[in-house]
Order: C-alpha cells, then structure tokens, then sequence
C-alpha cells in the first residue's frame, strides 16, 4: 500500500473485483497498442508479502495515452469468467526490496535541500 498520490487510469492484466479494490459491476477489456517498455515504468510494484505475490499486474497510465492507443469494449457478462491474463505483457521487474529500503531510510535521514 502507497500513501503517494498518483494520478491515472489503474488497469490490470486481469479482472479484478472488490476485494481488490474494483467498484461497478460492468468490465471493460482495454486492447493497448503500445510498446511492452512503455508499460514496464508505469507498473505499480509492491513488495511481496510472506514472499507471496499478488496474483495480478497493476499499471497507473494516463487517460490520454488510453483514449489514443486503445480499443476498449464492455465485456458481456456470459463472457467474463472466460477472460484470461494478458500473455503480450512484458515479464515483471525483479525489485531487491532490501535495496529499495536502504534508499527510503538514506532519503528520509537527509536533511531537507535549502530552499
């Protein structure tokens, strides 16, 4: 869990529900037609808890990026249990949690830059 505010549209490489977050009860399949790169930065990584990931992928992206590389359409509810992870997605960054702590704790005891 984050207590940065971020901005976009939250996607996923799978339906998600609302124990995890999902409100309505419509789905949308968004088709992006961009670059598996474009995607890797914009991936909302989290470490791992009891070494157990979640069973999903997030990505935060900008409205304007979907409403111009994007096809997306209402998923018939016959047709939701059917819907299967994205395969296209690039692999996931491997993150050293243990370094991203140590870079956390080095900024948070530096003092502030002088205005």
């Amino acid at each position: 869990m984050t207590t940065t505010l971020m901005e976009g549209t939250w996607l996923s490489n799978v339906p998600l529900d609302a124990n995890e977050g999902a409100k309505g009860d419509v789905l949308l399949e968004v088709a992006l037609a961009i670059d598996s790169a474009m995607l890797q930065n914009r991936e909302l990584l989290e470490e791992p808890i009891d070494g157990f990931e979640k069973p999903y992928r997030e990505f935060l992206l900008p409205a304007r990026m979907i409403n111009r590389h994007s096809a997306v359409r209402e998923v018939p509810f016959e047709e939701e249990d059917g819907v299967e992870p994205d395969a296209s997605l690039p692999p996931r960054l491997e993150v050293d949690w243990d370094d991203v702590a140590d870079v956390l704790s080095a900024q948070s005891a530096a003092p502030p830059p002088n205005p």
